[in-house]
């Protein structure tokens, strides 16, 4: 139990020093969101930005950014996927909702 409480606390001192940075992502994410386009590799971006963080690597928005481009086509294929599996589900119930 102390030793979940002191990783706990470890979290949130690593929380605190890179708290403006998170802001400033999360930002960059919500308005990138906005954009069609622009949505699934900005969501790449984020996830690549916090697997650095949690592997207590140094971060930066450059970061951020280094992922949206390195996984664009792969962040593009992957919402491609999920648009068709959740357009086979809603038809799907819709279809079977008749009977």
């Amino acid at each position: 139990m102390l030793r979940a409480l002191k990783v706990f606390w470890s979290s949130l001192g690593g929380l605190y020093y890179e708290l403006f940075l998170l802001v400033g992502v999360n930002l960059a994410w919500l308005g990138l969101s906005l954009l069609v386009v622009t949505a699934p590799p900005a969501a790449a971006g984020v996830y690549y930005l916090a697997n650095h963080l949690a592997k207590g690597e140094s971060v930066s928005f450059g970061l951020f950014v280094q992922g949206m481009r390195r996984y664009f086509g792969r962040s593009w294929l992957l919402a491609i996927v999920v648009v068709a599996i959740n357009a086979l589900l809603v038809g799907n119930i819709l279809f079977y909702a008749n009977f």
